[in-house]
């Protein structure tokens, strides 16, 4: 399992977490979590939340900029246009085996 809690605003920073090794900051509302240690394969349960007025979804990316990986999670905090927007809270987790 992973989880984070971090802000995505400016300078992105963890406020707590689990097995996560690092998250980046891919451009407007979209991050990149990695894993501390690897999941055993892509099957794995991801879900998320954010916390902004005005916010509709956390999106989980895998499309043809992010495929499914086992050292990290690709995703997204967006309004109801679909459009990509920064976060001052983002939490993330993944529900799987460990490798």
């Amino acid at each position: 399992k992973v989880w984070i809690n971090f802000d995505g605003q400016s300078t992105i920073a963890t406020r707590d977490s689990h097995n996560s090794s690092s998250i980046s900051d891919d451009g407007t509302g979209q991050y990149t979590t990695s894993y501390t240690s690897n999941m055993a394969s892509v099957s794995y349960a991801a879900s998320g939340s954010h916390n902004r007025s005005g916010l509709s979804s956390t999106t989980f990316n895998n499309d043809s900029t992010w495929a499914a990986s086992t050292s990290s999670v690709g995703h997204t905090t967006a309004n109801s246009s679909n459009t990509g927007t920064d976060c001052d809270a983002v939490m993330v987790s993944i529900l799987g085996d460990l490798a």
